[in-house]
């Protein structure tokens, strides 16, 4: 039962009148707490000097593991083709890459010494890793119209037929049934192979084309009888 005395109704409702009308108070989003986030921190991936160059016996090597701290340290390759990796003995290394030398040793390194191992190999001789980098070229001479040197694309196909195009195509007097491509081998003999070129432009013939390789020099020959 409410109280009927008039003058405590009067101060009862003063009261609610007062508590509705006064506002909700928020905290202000300049001064308020940034809301708790926890940020982890993803590891940086560490990439090889340079993915296209490949180790030779003979070359200097900066070599370094980032958990041990250590300052880097020049391994040489040997004859052999092997590296001395500190703690853990002779690596083969030579005709890898550096970043598969990195990869081929931190796999290694993490299978019996280490829980992980961030390698870094780089090549100290900066002279020859510039020659590495060096644009690859085939070179064009003979009966066509613009004679000369052409760099190969790093990283498609460079057929015998787009260097024929490339040098303006064959002249009038061009032998294009026996297109010559001088190619050095290993044993350094070289060989020579014998490509009838024109069926591919005439006749579309692809297979008779082939993909050229670096150093490739090609001949093309003028015809016996012309007219």
């Amino acid at each position: 039962m409410f109280p009927t005395d008039s003058k405590f109704l009067r101060i009862y409702v003063s009261a609610l009148l007062i508590a509705f009308q006064t506002p909700t108070l928020r905290p202000d989003p300049a001064t308020a707490p940034a809301a708790s986030t926890n940020l982890v921190a993803q590891p940086a991936e560490i990439p090889s000097e340079n993915d296209t160059y490949v180790i030779s016996n003979g070359d200097k090597l900066n070599y370094r593991v980032i958990e041990d701290r250590d300052d880097p340290r020049v391994l040489s390759v040997s004859p052999t083709g092997e590296i001395e990796v500190p703690y853990y003995g002779r690596f083969q290394v030579a005709g890898k890459t550096l970043a598969q030398a990195a990869a081929d040793i931190r796999k290694a390194l993490e299978k019996d010494l280490y829980n992980r191992a961030t390698v870094l190999i780089s090549v100290e001789d900066t002279a020859r890793r510039a020659a590495s980098l060096k644009p690859k070229q085939i070179f064009v001479v003979g009966q066509v119209r613009s004679q000369g040197a052409q760099e190969l694309p790093a990283d498609e196909k460079y057929m015998l037929s787009q260097a024929i195009v490339k040098a303006g195509g064959f002249s009038s007097f061009a032998n294009g049934k026996r297109v010559q491509v001088i190619r050095k081998t290993p044993d350094g003999k070289g060989e020579r192979l014998t490509v009838d070129v024109q069926a591919v432009f005439r006749d579309g013939k692809i297979e008779n084309d082939i993909p050229l390789k670096p150093e490739d020099m090609i001949i093309v020959p003028e015809k016996l009888v012309n007219f």
